[in-house]
């Protein structure tokens, strides 16, 4: 995304399949985006490629929702 800060790297998951929701850095990231006030929250969350994100449909939706609700934009790099 033109013109963003990055505020936070989220990389504790790599080499971890996106094929479920139990994953140390995805959890942390929805807890911050949870927990943070809108002012701290992040404009938009960026994943290299969206099945680094998730591979399950469901789990994928329910991210969206999260995401969506706390007005924060998702993009991809691929």
């Amino acid at each position: 995304m033109k013109g963003a800060t990055i505020v936070k790297i989220y990389d504790g998951d790599l080499g971890r399949s996106g094929k479920d929701d139990q994953r140390p850095a995805l959890k942390q990231m929805l807890a911050d985006i949870r927990s943070l006030p809108k002012h701290k929250r992040p404009q938009a969350i960026i994943v290299d490629h969206t099945d680094r994100l998730s591979r399950n449909l469901r789990i994928m939706l329910k991210l969206t929702a999260i995401v969506t609700g706390k007005q924060i934009g998702r993009a991809t790099c691929r």
